[in-house]
């Protein structure tokens, strides 16, 4: 915050505004997301409200717009508590995870991305929703890169397949959704089996010909081909739409052709060998 301050650096691209730091720095419009704080506890501690904190070792971290909101709201609540000051969040699960403290406040996306890791339990305790916002130096000049910024975060917002939301997904709420960028991966291996089974169907077809012509069940072979024909021209829409109900469709379309093309081999094969 001194750097962005001091001019050092001209962008900060994760800060809650407050009433102070409005009258430091500037903000963009559209909030990133917005973020909370949550309150953790160590394992055995009963504690369902701000009430119970009473006597309790609260660690916050002390320059954080929560812990100040939080040192405020139980002053205004008339409840006493003993602060271990800390200088980061991973310091506030030390100490309850330590035994030096039993309780501790960290907003919502360090607690989501590391409980795991430390001996806490969340609380039910939630409080303090703010926007975070890109902060710039007060007599920031270029007043288009806000602009620009504001005009993406509402672009990709309104996009639901956006990079924005596989961003949020995949590193906020603990794991990544199925996107469409995984169907086209699948997709890849789809399209290089069907071309592969094509050219190996092509010389066999080139050696059997003959054989082929004697078979009552080449119409197997005609809609085989119609259905992939038909898969090749939505994989064009695909591409075109990145729709994953389309990919979903083309799947059942490939299926669909491999069994009627699959029935006419094994219809081949049985042939040549008598069966028939």
């Amino acid at each position: 915050l001194e750097a962005l301050k001091n001019g050092d650096i001209d962008i900060l691209p994760d800060l809650a505004p407050s009433i102070k730091r409005e009258s430091l720095y500037l903000f963009n419009r559209e909030p990133v997301f917005y973020n909370w704080a949550l309150l953790y506890k160590r394992p055995g501690e009963n504690i369902q409200s701000f009430y119970d904190l009473k006597g309790k070792r609260l660690a916050i971290c002390s320059k954080s717009i929560h812990g100040i909101y939080i040192k405020n709201t139980l002053k205004q609540l008339g409840i006493h508590c003993d602060y271990v000051e800390c200088s980061n969040y991973m310091e506030v699960f030390d100490a309850i995870s330590n035994g030096n403290a039993d309780a501790g406040v960290v907003n919502r996306i360090f607690g989501q991305l590391m409980e795991d890791k430390y001996r806490v339990e969340r609380t039910s305790i939630v409080f303090n929703l703010t926007p975070v916002k890109f902060a710039f130096p007060k007599n920031f000049k270029r007043k288009k890169i806000i602009n620009d910024i504001d005009e993406d975060l509402k672009r990709m917002k309104e996009d639901k397949e956006s990079i924005y939301y596989r961003l949020i997904d995949k590193y906020f709420s603990g794991a990544e959704r199925p996107r469409i960028l995984n169907a086209f991966t699948a997709e890849k291996l789809n399209l290089y089996f069907r071309v592969i089974l094509m050219l190996l169907l092509i010389i066999y077809i080139t050696k059997k010909w003959k054989i082929m012509l004697k078979i009552q069940g080449y119409w197997l072979l005609l809609c085989g081909l119609g259905f992939s024909l038909i898969a090749w021209i939505t994989d064009f829409v695909l591409l075109l739409t990145r729709n994953p109900y389309i990919f979903y469709f083309d799947l059942v379309l490939f299926m669909v052709s491999a069994v009627f093309i699959g029935a006419w081999f094994l219809l081949i094969v049985m042939r040549e060998e008598g069966k028939l």
